[in-house]
């Protein structure tokens, strides 16, 4: 991971998230999928503890139905924070809060594809609760898009892949890898959901982004049988010690 890598990648995210781009159009059915999930998935994890202080990374016009008075919006880019309450522009490595002052951290759309995860998660770290929860969201190298590419499968690499029909370069991660941070960080991973676990392999095959998209109806019952791994879309429910 070169620093050379880590800014070329963080200028891709800056052109690409400007003030015009809207997030999870409904007319791009990969990433609708991705946020519909994701929204399901949000209601779940803001359940799990008495809210408190929380911290919505990367927020992208999006609170997911966050109290917005207990919320802090964070965005590199300005305008992913219009009409934000609470609304503070940095990096999601370089966060300007004290420590241990926030009771939950969301950290979800495409925020580690464009950091690095590790310094992410320190900044994470440090800045929860003991016993805080934390929702993680991460894209796997073990995603068969990447079948048959030097990606599949990496513990960390600089994948070549697509954003609402338009290729770009993301960071994605192994499993074993975001896992043995976390433990080694003193998280403690509660609960696993996926996205997009089929629809990749169709991609893969077809290139046609919409056309596989399809296939996402299909990962809540693949999911029981497959490794859920070799989804693209990777959610952890995870908690501090």
């Amino acid at each position: 991971m070169s620093a050379e890598e880590v800014t070329q990648i963080r200028e891709q995210a800056k052109a690409t998230y400007h003030s015009s781009y809207v997030m999870w159009a409904n007319h791009l059915p990969w990433s609708w999928q991705v946020y519909k999930r994701l929204s399901e998935i949000v209601s779940k994890w803001k359940q799990c503890k008495n809210q408190g202080k929380i911290l919505n990374i990367g927020a992208g016009r999006n609170t997911y139905g966050l109290d917005p008075y207990r919320t802090f919006n964070i965005d590199q880019n300005l305008a992913m924070l219009e009409g934000l309450q609470n609304a503070v522009s940095c990096s999601a490595d370089a966060l300007p809060f004290k420590s241990n002052s926030f009771d939950m951290v969301l950290c979800v759309g495409s925020i580690v594809a464009y950091c690095p995860l590790t310094e992410v998660l320190r900044e994470v770290n440090r800045l929860l609760v003991p016993g805080g929860k934390f929702l993680l969201h991460y894209e796997s190298s073990w995603s068969l898009e990447f079948l048959g590419t030097p990606t599949f499968k990496a513990t960390v690499a600089v994948a070549d892949t697509f954003n609402d029909g338009d290729k770009e370069k993301a960071w994605v991660y192994s499993p074993e890898f975001v896992e043995f941070q976390l433990e080694s960080m003193g998280f403690k991973v509660l609960k696993q959901e996926v996205i997009h676990l089929l629809s990749p392999l169709i991609y893969r095959i077809t290139k046609s982004e919409p056309f596989a998209a399809k296939f996402a109806r299909f990962d809540r019952v693949l999911a029981r049988f497959v490794p859920n791994g070799f989804a693209e879309n990777q959610i952890l429910f995870i908690e501090k010690l």
